[in-house]
């Protein structure tokens, strides 16, 4: 439908600019009469405003009626590759926080479909309407050209191209006037919200979760909460390492198994994997004491107890690179 109307007016735009271009001789026929430059450019530049005016009400009209729909078109189909995303990192980590169903594979063809056609669909929307309005353009600085080429004065050229550049907008969505700029800056942003995406679950599957996790529930709870009265300050708990205090998140170690030490000072925080310790991207969270799974003593919350086989990320290497206890 989107394709079948914006065809209509780029169209009804390119017999526009034909209508406006069959006034260039009458210009010139008047001129060859006699009759003065004020009156034949302002005779002219009304004569080409009316049929350009024509045209765009034509347009708005249109335009009035199909914004919701293309709004709801645009964000349906961006939420579509969205939703690829994060399947995909279902697919790659498994489900969020080991909840939900695993991914099937049976589900690639409809993440396919989804996703190449949501870009589809952005690529009718986007295409589309900037032909229209680009239409709307070519029209103007085709009779301007016209001019350019029959002798007409300069100051009737900039006359006409003043005023119908002013009245002739071209497609727009509710207020917003729709160009080539525009298409651009909202598909770089789809490009960069994309490649965001796809580097966050690469780099969780790389470093905040064990690779050897595989999406497997752990084979005991981690703990929702514990005592964090004596380490509680503004932002966070706060921990003593090497005559230095550092301040880490609320929920470290709870909640759900993930690479809790990852990115925390100070012997996380490197720049690069060659500059943290080999603990660093190992899933591990608190457990109850009543686990089953290998367990250590935390040194940092007294009477707690934190697990790395809990995760099935195995501790024995944890324990021998001398790793701080949590």
């Amino acid at each position: 439908m989107f394709v079948f109307f914006c065809m209509l007016h780029r169209l009804d735009f390119e017999t526009s600019a034909l209508k406006m271009m069959a006034n260039v001789p009458l210009l010139l026929d008047e001129k060859a009469a006699g009759i003065d430059v004020l009156t034949r450019s302002a005779r002219f530049v009304a004569s080409c405003e009316s049929v350009a005016l024509a045209a765009q009400g034509r347009l708005d009209f249109t335009c009035a009626r199909w914004s919701k729909l293309g709004m709801h078109l645009l964000m349906f189909s961006t939420c579509q590759i969205m939703v690829v995303c994060a399947n995909f990192e279902s697919y790659s980590i498994g489900p969020a926080w080991d909840r939900g169903e695993p991914y099937h594979w049976w589900w690639v063809p409809q993440d396919v479909f989804h996703g190449v056609g949501g870009l589809v669909c952005n690529a009718i929307f986007f295409v589309s309407m900037t032909h229209v309005t680009q239409g709307c353009k070519d029209a103007v600085s085709d009779l301007e050209e016209a001019l350019k080429e029959r002798g007409a004065s300069h100051a009737v050229r900039s006359q006409t191209s003043a005023l119908l550049s002013s009245s002739v907008s071209g497609v727009h969505v509710f207020a917003l006037s729709f160009n080539m700029e525009t298409s651009v800056a909202f598909i770089w942003a789809l490009v960069c919200t994309l490649w965001a995406s796809a580097v966050a679950i690469l780099c969780d599957r790389a470093y905040w979760r064990d690779p050897s996790h595989g999406g497997d529930e752990a084979t005991c709870a981690c703990l929702a909460m514990i005592d964090q009265t004596d380490h509680l300050v503004a932002g966070g708990v706060a921990f003593s390492y090497a005559d230095a205090t550092f301040v880490y998140p609320y929920n470290y170690g709870l909640v759900a198994c993930a690479a809790h030490d990852y990115a925390l000072p100070p012997y996380c925080n490197g720049t690069t994997v060659a500059q943290v310790e080999d603990w660093c991207p190992t899933s591990w969270c608190y457990v109850d004491e009543a686990c089953e799974a290998e367990k250590f003593e935390s040194d940092t919350f007294a009477g707690q107890f934190y697990s790395y086989a809990a995760c099935e990320a195995g501790s024995e290497s944890q324990k021998s690179t001398g790793r701080r206890s949590g």
